[in-house]
């Protein structure tokens, strides 16, 4: 969804949004982008990832959904899970590993760096174990 608002050549406001399922960049200016993602299902944890030459912002819209960052360098260490509240900026600082895990009707605002990649981050797949043992200690 686009809409806009234009004077001659020149835009003057532009509004987007995704109602779809899944991430979908919505605003691309530079440096940065902004981008949407909407859970239509419980969304289950596979892996984490880390950035490491950005930060990586999310603010939770709607529904529920719970961050889980993670200490360590080269291997997942330590994790914390942290149950997001509506409209709070949750800022995940580069090199920490995370994830989300949104449940139904979760929608995710998220502000990173346009470049944000395979190429500048790093993803960790994680064992069943390892997956079990961080979902017991979930809240």
């Amino acid at each position: 969804m686009m809409e806009s608002i234009q004077v001659g050549n020149r835009k003057l406001l532009a509004v987007s949004g995704h109602t779809g399922e899944g991430f979908a960049p919505l605003v691309r200016f530079e440096a940065w982008r902004v981008a949407m993602c909407n859970a239509k299902q419980d969304e289950h944890l596979f892996s984490m990832q880390r950035h490491l030459e950005t930060d990586e912002a999310f603010v939770l819209l709607a529904g529920s959904c719970a961050m889980l960052v993670a200490e360590g360098e080269s291997d997942v260490g330590a994790a914390h899970w942290v149950p997001m509240q509506p409209l709070r900026v949750y800022t995940v600082r580069k090199n920490v590993w995370h994830a989300h895990v949104a449940m139904a009707g979760a929608s995710l605002l998220i502000v990173e760096n346009e470049d944000t990649g395979d190429a500048n981050s790093v993803t960790c797949r994680l064992s069943d174990t390892q997956i079990q043992q961080l979902l017991r200690t979930k809240p």
